[in-house]
């Protein structure tokens, strides 16, 4: 069984699969992509009304569930004093 990450492209993320985004792969077949519809327009122009057709474009930044931007007690961004206290809750357990 495959794992969905490798089949499901999203189209948040150029329609790729979020493992071609993770693996550094996506630039490549953007790419490639862009090759074929550069040969598709070329040889059939008028199937293109508008203009010669793109891939979509890749995100500079994909969040799930964003972090705040302001750390605090409450924020999803934790400092090193954070994790050291989290490291001396755990040895004193």
């Amino acid at each position: 069984m495959s794992e969905p990450s490798h089949e499901h492209r999203h189209s948040g993320i150029g329609l790729h699969t979020p493992a071609d985004v993770h693996h550094g792969r996506a630039h490549a077949i953007r790419e490639a992509r862009g090759r074929v519809l550069d040969t598709a327009y070329l040889a059939n122009p008028e199937r293109f009304v508008r203009k010669a057709p793109e891939p979509p474009k890749l995100p500079g930044v994909v969040w799930i569930n964003k972090p705040d931007d302001k750390e605090g007690p409450d924020s999803v961004v934790c400092s090193r004093t954070c994790l050291r206290k989290v490291d001396r809750f755990r040895n004193d357990c």
